[in-house]
């Protein structure tokens, strides 16, 4: 019976948290006023740490967003695709709720082509203002890809390295267990899992955000990594328009399946 590949998932995640300090001090510099050696650049420098997140603080008590989108093309082929997603967070003090739901479907020709459901909850608990500690548990759908479902439940450490007006970065840790029921006869897996993500936000203009995120859940069968890009334009107090990108790798599948997969839309999001 095959292990779990500590070695190897130490390594990656010792290789991200590289790549993560390298974000780090990359944000931290950019700009000439960053490294300008007279006053103003050092007010500018300490104003990138300390500075109140005007632009990305968070609420008290619960915030809602619901996301509609829709794509039709009609030519020599038939195309439509459609996503619907929701989010909602609970801020009380120290504690952090997050649950998030999102489900794409697309046609082709009359033909269903995809269909995924995830699901998502965070329970965080503020340490201190930059560390954190957190249990995620997540549930993923794609029977296109042969998933009927995979679970994963992670504990781990968070730690925000900047958090303010102009830019929010942070990171976080974990390690899990998941388990994935396939479609076909293949024989369900459980396994212990590692977690890394790290989160980038930083307002473009006063009404434009810009959000990234990188994501990896690492197992003996499966090293699954996620990047999501997008870019939102409020457009009044609770409406905005988001433009955004998903890139989606699995280091192994069956015969017959892609590794790859990516997804753009154009959606509406409402704040309630």
């Amino acid at each position: 019976m095959d292990t779990f590949n500590f070695p190897r998932c130490t390594l990656i995640f010792t290789l991200l948290s590289a790549l993560s300090a390298s974000v780090f001090t990359s944000v931290a510099l950019a700009g000439n006023e960053f490294l300008s050696a007279d006053s103003e650049g050092s007010e500018s420098a300490s104003e990138l740490f300390t500075n109140p997140a005007d632009a990305l603080d968070e609420a008290q008590g619960w915030t809602v967003e619901a996301e509609v989108g829709f794509i039709s093309s009609i030519g020599s082929t038939s195309n439509s695709n459609a996503t619907l997603g929701g989010t909602a967070i609970h801020n009380k003090k120290k504690l952090k709720n997050t649950l998030v739901g999102d489900f794409f479907f697309a046609k082709s020709d009359g033909e269903k082509t995809a269909e995924t459901l995830s699901l998502s909850h965070k329970l965080g608990y503020a340490m201190s203002n930059k560390n954190y500690v957190f249990n995620l548990l997540t549930y993923h759908q794609d029977k296109f890809e042969n998933i009927d479902s995979r679970i994963a439940d992670v504990f781990g450490r968070g730690r925000h390295f900047i958090k303010n007006k102009k830019h929010s970065l942070s990171n976080e840790l974990g390690l899990g267990v998941r388990q994935t029921k396939y479609v076909d006869t293949t024989k369900s897996s459980k396994e212990m899992a590692g977690y890394f993500s790290l989160n980038y936000k930083r307002p473009l203009t006063s009404n434009t955000l810009l959000k990234e995120k990188l994501s990896i859940l690492a197992g003996r069968d499966n090293i699954f990594t996620q990047l999501d890009i997008s870019t939102e334009v409020k457009m009044t107090n609770t409406l905005s328009l988001s433009v955004n990108y998903s890139l989606g790798y699995n280091s192994k599948v069956q015969s017959g399946f892609k590794k790859l997969s990516k997804k753009m839309g154009i959606t509406l999001l409402s704040e309630f």
